[in-house]
């Protein structure tokens, strides 16, 4: 999800990002427990209200992961399909079984699911000089997460910061938006101190063995975490940071103190939900991400997993609940980087770039029910993709990617026959990757620059053309044709 723009943020320059390992598990903090949370400032989107769907900036909330349908049909996001059998499967589709015709006909055009391109607005992403530094903050008294459940998560900051800077997996897709893969991971920190209610749970079933909610937070309370974590622990509230905050089973989250019953914004529950995770930033500056406990196979009839792409959750570590967590983890980090208050790069109806990609998650890998789409570090994970505009430019159909391309060099030459004295021109448009440079050389010792090219060889014969593309890493990829002037 994603905070809503701000326009008292800071325009300063674009920063790149990078997540920082730290070792030891540090202190818990004791919180003073907060007072209800302010009113909301914007809207709600609601699954069961299709006027909204879509809508990924509620007020302050930004980068909104909303909950699709687990059942074939329409969703609050339309579902790709499922993948053939087996241990490779695509879902390029954006259409569940069930979708209408016209979604149908957009799923053969397309691969992305909002309003793109996204355009940058001008404010900053997240730091690109020293990197972005990941602290996971788990909120609950003791023995609210499961060791196994916080191993995998911690296991994955941990993987992602040791690949860092390579083009391998999602992360690498910041690049082409003026930030950088360099991510560390802070060591875990617990905050024990006692759940109180913001707002008043949702009653009913919410997960998949049936329970529901016990407790209520707010985005108030969220803030006031964070605030102490940084108090406690002598942490900056500034573009090098992301505080992840990781609630446990049974506390639904709202924006503020109205649950769902009450119209509010709120996580899935019998009485409807706005959103699985979002990101926000608090009024120190300070850049964080709502991670609530994981809603899948829910008796709701709505799912934040990956069952509405797959008809039963895929865990390829064996733990649904952090696999299900890390997609939205994934989600909210990518968008925290390139798009931090909401005034950095999002599309004409406010989508980041993982909101134009939820429920893609492209080719897999692995056995039914452990299926994996990213391979870091080694560890196996499956995260939605992301979205890229350099692809969107070249084919809508692959708009939405698993890491950054390679870049490919291609052009073509008009008129076909070409006449000495006469102007050639060489057209690049169809090379693919996030190009940062097209390098032209003709064999008549002539050079060029740019997508397009023209070019004037003097006397009829047989040339030599070449054309380097060089994409945002660095990387390099060339093509080769000759032309034959009369």
């Amino acid at each position: 999800m994603t905070k809503a723009r701000r326009a008292r943020r800071n325009p300063a320059a674009r920063l790149a990002s990078t997540l920082v390992v730290a070792a030891a598990i540090a202190a818990p903090v004791v919180l003073a427990q907060p007072g209800a949370a302010a009113a909301s400032s914007g809207g709600a989107l609601r699954c069961d209200n299709p006027t909204t769907q879509g809508t990924a900036r509620l007020g302050s909330l930004l980068g909104v992961v909303a909950p699709r349908r687990a059942t074939a049909g329409a969703s609050c996001r339309v579902a790709a399909s499922p993948g053939a059998s087996g241990t490779t499967g695509s879902t390029r589709s954006p259409m569940a079984s069930g979708g209408t015709p016209g979604e149908a006909r957009r799923a053969k055009a397309r691969d992305y699911d909002g309003s793109p391109p996204v355009v940058d607005h001008g404010g900053p992403v997240m730091d690109p000089a020293g990197g972005v530094t990941v602290v996971p903050i788990y909120w609950g008294p003791g023995g609210s997460f499961a060791a196994s459940y916080q191993s995998v998560v911690d296991g994955y900051l941990t993987n992602v910061a040791t690949a860092d800077g390579l083009d391998t997996n999602v992360y690498s897709d910041d690049l082409q938006y003026g930030a950088a893969y360099r991510i560390h991971a802070a060591a875990p920190i617990p905050v024990t101190s006692a759940i109180t209610d913001g707002c008043a749970p949702d009653s009913g079933a919410v997960y998949s063995d049936h329970t529901g909610y016990d407790a209520c937070v707010t985005d108030a309370q969220l803030q006031s975490v964070v605030a102490a974590v940084q108090s406690t622990h002598g942490l900056p509230s500034d573009l090098a940071h992301v505080y992840a905050v990781f609630l446990p089973k049974g506390v639904e989250s709202c924006d503020d103190s109205r649950d769902n019953a009450e119209r509010g914004t709120c996580t899935v529950s019998q009485a409807g939900g706005t959103f699985c995770a979002y990101h926000s930033s608090t009024s120190a500056n300070a850049v964080y991400a709502d991670l609530p406990f994981p809603v899948y196979e829910s008796p709701t009839g709505f799912t934040c997993g990956n069952d509405a792409t797959y008809g039963s959750e895929e865990s390829p570590n064996g733990q649904p609940d952090a696999d299900a967590v890390i997609d939205s983890l994934s989600h909210e980090l990518n968008e925290s980087i390139t798009d931090p208050y909401g005034s950095a790069w999002f599309d004409k109806r406010g989508n980041e770039i993982a909101d134009e990609c939820v429920g893609f998650y492209g080719a897999s890998s692995g056995a039914a029910g452990a299926r994996y789409n990213q391979s870091i570090a080694g560890g196996h994970y499956l995260t939605q993709e992301e979205f890229s505009n350099e692809d969107f430019h070249v084919s809508r159909a692959t708009a939405c990617i698993q890491h950054l391309d390679l870049p490919t060099a291609s052009f073509t030459v008009s008129p076909h026959t070409a006449r000495a004295g006469h102007a050639v021109r060489f057209n690049a448009r169809h090379s693919k990757g996030d190009i940062a440079s097209y390098a032209w050389s003709f064999s008549d010792h002539g050079s060029g620059s740019g997508r397009t090219v023209a070019h004037v060889f003097a006397a009829a014969g047989v040339y030599r053309v070449t054309l380097t593309t060089t994409d945002v890493t660095g990387r390099s990829a060339t093509a080769s044709a000759t032309v034959t002037v009369h």
